[in-house]
């Protein structure tokens, strides 16, 4: 297993080396085994090539390439948590001093395993919740168009104005009750809150994990350990 390496950034990884080098004749390059002095390696997502430095040079006539060094990944674990990151779409400085080599790899893991956990947190809050109102039953889908609606038709509602439309999810709009839009804004406003706060303690024990293995176990919705968890989060019972 390998990472390949640009300007001191993890920018690709692989479980196995897709080899390629340029043919003269064919004017295109073609795979090639290890053995066959290769000037590059094909892209994990196959989209594109890149030399591979202290290999043979590519010829002027195949165009400009990337250069990257490649290094070799010392666990499977390691390289999940990588693969993990860089779907974030994250990159992260490498340390090529092998010293500090698993250091840089689990802080490369951890902010991707964050950006996961918060892209999962902003899902679960758009998703919504399934309510029963005095008036409407259904499913209410919590976009942030949504919350801002919600947010101004409770407004206008405390101050007096009975003409207040919305609708639960794939249903047509009805006039809401001022009862029923504070019970909407209030289930709203919790469920956000559930999941912020909520969020705020996973991050913190994210940052507190030495292990790979452990953090690429992290699953959103997974019991925080109790050092970890904030007096807030407690109190509402999370």
């Amino acid at each position: 297993m390998y990472k390949a390496v640009k300007n001191g950034k993890i920018i690709d990884a692989y479980e196995q080396l897709q080899y390629v080098k340029y043919d003269q004749n064919a004017k295109m390059f073609l795979r090639c085994n290890k053995d066959d002095n290769p000037q590059g390696i094909i892209q994990r997502n196959g989209i594109r090539i890149y030399h591979v430095k202290d290999w043979d040079d590519m010829p002027k006539e195949a165009g400009d390439y990337e250069t990257v060094i490649l290094e070799e990944i010392t666990s499977k674990s390691i390289y999940d948590g990588i693969i993990t990151a860089l779907n974030q779409e994250q990159e992260v400085s490498n340390d090529t001093e092998k010293k500090k080599e698993n250091t840089k790899d689990l802080e490369f893991i951890r902010s991707g395993k964050i950006k996961e956990m918060t892209n999962e947190c902003n899902q679960i809050i758009t998703i919504g919740l399934d309510l029963e109102l005095n008036a409407v039953k259904g499913h209410f889908s919590f976009t942030e168009q949504n919350q801002t609606y919600i947010n101004l038709l409770a407004a206008r509602a405390n101050a007096g104005d009975t003409l207040l439309p919305y609708h639960a999810d794939n249903e047509v709009d009805t006039i809401f009750s001022k009862e029923d839009i504070l019970r909407l804004k209030e289930a709203m406003d919790y469920h956000v809150m559930y999941h912020r706060v909520y969020l705020n303690s996973l991050q913190i024990y994210i940052n507190s994990i030495k292990d790979i293995d452990t953090l690429n176990n992290v699953t959103y919705g997974a019991n925080i350990p109790e050092e970890f968890r904030s007096e807030v989060l407690n109190q509402l019972g999370l």
